[in-house]
Formats: structure tokens, C-alpha cells, sequence
């Protein structure tokens, strides 16, 4: 079993044992893992956790903020959150990338927020390149692990954390999925304790949430200023209140009235007040019942979209990996799955999106959970 050490925020070493009743590393792809470790009584690991605050537990690749240390029985139980729970702890500001005039790509995006952010102790890695460039908002205050998360999941990219002991720094970067030419089979026994699950209460192809507009400021409708463009996209949720009247767009206004946008196609209307509006997005295909349409829980038509989006039919496979290295496969990896076997046996493409690593007096076990990608009937 590989060493766990116990640093401080600054990097010092505390205390090391190699020797636990079990260990386990709950570690996930763009989300927050968990660990918990259990030793003995005569452990220095109760002694060096007990009256200090902000400790990390080290041991080989895995990493974690310890958030618990009690004594149970003749037992020491020490547990916590993946390093990247540091980012629950910062909060992130309403921001839009429309009032800034600016497109951004998804990890360009998160980046920048995680430097203002966060930058003070972490160092920010450079974005990956080649990813589409949107407009992105938020109307509320939220933890900046929460707004980079939902950012990169309509990308599907993960991000990480890093406590870097070696050069006394944090580091933060993108993870993006890599196709990996492992196969994991039942048939050749890499596979065993197999649990294939297709959940599809959830699924959802349309779905309806509750938009606040964006108020622009004040606007004259006899000389059009600022200049606004009707049919324009970028229209979408902002309102202005009218400071002097005239006829524009077709349409007579009165100092007082207000001219909002409520539809995608950017067409502006007339209405003496506003306030909060529903709205549907339907980005994928389907008539009649086919559509199944959820009510959103969001800020804005990028977040609906990107829920809408995620919101696929759940299929995954828990399973344990049998001889294999760790080192052959990581989070957010794609691999061949096959299950079944004979004229039954059924092969997937699927991406990693958690691995829990498991150790029990001296032996590990290696347990991911595979998320569908893709599907194939071919072997």
C-alpha cells in the first residue's frame, strides 16, 4: 500500500503512516470526490489531525481536505472531500458575457474565473484550445465550484485541483476526456462483479424555467439610442425602459413604456412593465409524446440548454477492475466495455466519470463507474 501523509496548507509534512485498517478514494470526473480512512488506535494520524485545522491527506496520485477526524470504538476515522472542494469555498459574482461584449470559449471562461477568483494561491494552467466560443451568464452569487462545473459539463470537460507538494503551489486545470484502446471485458475477466443500470426517469428533451430579463438602462425611441437592431439574437431577455417616445420597429411608444425581448428570434415588444417570464427551450428532436419536457431549475437559456443537453437516458456500468494498472486508465478516459458474452454479450463505449479506489489491510481493489457515451451492437 502506497504511503498516506498528511500536509498542512503550506505544505509541510505532518505526519505519515503506511499502515490503515482500510482506505478509500471516492474520486470523480468534474465533481467533488471524498475519501475516508480508518487506522488504529496507536496511529500518529489522530495525533496529527486532531487539534489542527486545514490539513491535507496525500497518497500517491489521490488527494483530499481533510473535514473529519473522530474516534470510533477502538478506531481513528479520518475523512474529507477531493482537493477541488477548496473551490466551494471562494464565491463567484453575477457576471455576463453579453454586457462585456465578449464570446468565450467554455475553458477559456472558467479559467479566467478561477484566476480572479482564486488566483491569490493557485496557479491557473492554460486553457485547452479548439473548443466552440458562446456568451455566458449568471444572475446569482454562487461557490466557484459550482459555476466552473456547470460550465464545463456542456463542454465535457472536467477540471482538477492539484495539491502540489513539490513545488509548494495549487493548480488548477481543465480535463479533457482522451479515447483510450483499453477493453474491459467479462468474457476475459477484467471485468467481475458487474451492475448494469439504463435509468430513464430523469431523461428529458425540453424543458420550461423561469427567465429574469437583463435591464439595460434607459432608451430613446424617436432617435434609437443606443442603437438596437430588432431580429437580433443577441436581443434575447434584455428590457430597457423608454425615456422619450416615438415610433420604432413598427411599434409607438410613450416615455414610461418599457421594450423587452421574450423570444430567441430577437424581436422587440412593447409592455408598460416586466418582470420574470417563462420560457422553453427544446434542443433536441421529438413530437408528441416523444418530447419529454422537465420544469428547469436555472438562471438563463445557456444553463436550460445545458441541462436539457446533460439530461440523457442514465445508463452505467459499476464494476470491478482485475488485473489491470491504475495507471492505465483515469477519469473522463473513453473505454470498450463488453458485457454478457456469447450471442448475449453487448459492447459499449463508454467514458470514466468515477473511480473509487479501495484498500483493506494491505490489498486494493479498483472499482470505476462508466457513464454512456456512445453505443455500439459490433464487437
Amino acid at each position: 500500500m502506497q504511503e498516506i501523509k498528511i500536509y498542512d496548507f503550506d505544505f509541510n509534512l505532518i505526519a505519515s503512516e503506511f499502515k490503515c485498517v482500510s482506505f478509500e478514494w471516492d474520486t470523480r470526473f468534474n465533481s467533488i470526490g471524498t475519501f475516508k480512512g480508518v487506522f488504529t488506535l496507536d496511529s500518529d494520524i489522530y495525533n496529527c489531525c486532531a487539534n489542527r485545522d486545514f490539513l491535507v491527506c496525500v497518497q500517491g496520485e489521490n488527494q483530499g481536505i481533510i473535514t473529519s477526524v473522530r474516534i470510533e470504538d477502538d478506531k481513528i476515522i479520518v475523512s474529507g472531500k477531493g482537493v477541488n472542494y477548496i473551490l466551494q469555498k471562494r464565491a463567484c459574482l453575477p457576471f455576463s458575457t453579453k454586457d462585456d461584449g465578449t464570446e468565450k470559449s467554455a475553458p477559456a471562461l472558467v479559467c479566467e474565473l478561477v484566476n480572479k477568483y482564486c488566483g491569490d494561491f493557485m496557479e491557473v494552467l492554460s486553457p485547452p484550445a479548439g473548443y466552440p466560443l458562446s456568451h455566458f451568464s449568471r444572475i446569482e452569487a454562487k461557490p466557484v465550484f459550482e459555476i466552473i462545473s456547470d460550465i464545463l459539463a456542456g463542454a465535457n470537460l472536467g477540471h482538477f485541483v492539484k495539491f502540489d507538494v513539490d513545488n509548494k503551489k495549487w493548480v488548477f486545470g481543465c480535463l479533457e476526456p482522451k479515447n483510450n484502446n483499453i477493453v474491459l471485458s467479462q468474457p476475459d475477466k477484467s471485468l467481475s462483479d458487474c451492475d448494469y443500470v439504463r435509468y430513464l426517469s430523469d431523461y428529458a428533451a425540453a424543458g420550461v424555467y423561469k427567465q429574469k430579463p437583463y435591464f439595460m438602462g434607459s432608451w430613446n425611441a424617436a432617435t434609437n439610442l443606443p442603437s438596437l437592431w430588432d431580429m437580433d439574437k443577441n436581443n434575447f431577455a434584455k428590457v430597457y425602459k423608454v425615456e422619450e417616445g416615438g415610433n420604432t420597429f413598427g411599434l409607438n411608444f410613450s416615455a414610461g413604456d418599457y421594450i423587452v425581448c421574450l423570444t430567441e428570434d430577437g424581436k422587440w415588444q412593447k409592455s408598460s412593465s416586466y418582470g420574470h417570464f417563462w420560457h422553453k427551450v427544446t434542443p433536441k428532436a421529438g413530437v408528441g409524446a416523444y418530447r419529454w419536457e422537465n420544469v428547469l431549475s436555472c438562471d438563463d437559456i445557456s444553463e436550460a440548454t445545458e441541462m436539457t443537453l446533460l439530461n440523457e437516458i442514465d445508463e452505467n456500468v459499476v464494476a470491478l477492475v482485475q488485473g489491470i494498472s491504475q495507471k492505465e486508465f483515469q477519469l473522463g478516459d473513453m473505454v470498450k466495455i463488453q458485457l454478457g458474452k456469447g450471442n448475449s454479450l453487448k459492447v459499449f463505449y463508454k467514458q470514466i466519470k468515477r473511480i473509487v479506489y479501495h484498500y483493506e489491510w494491505g490489498n486494493c481493489f479498483v472499482r470505476p463507474t462508466f457513464y454512456k457515451i456512445k453505443e455500439r451492437e459490433d464487437e
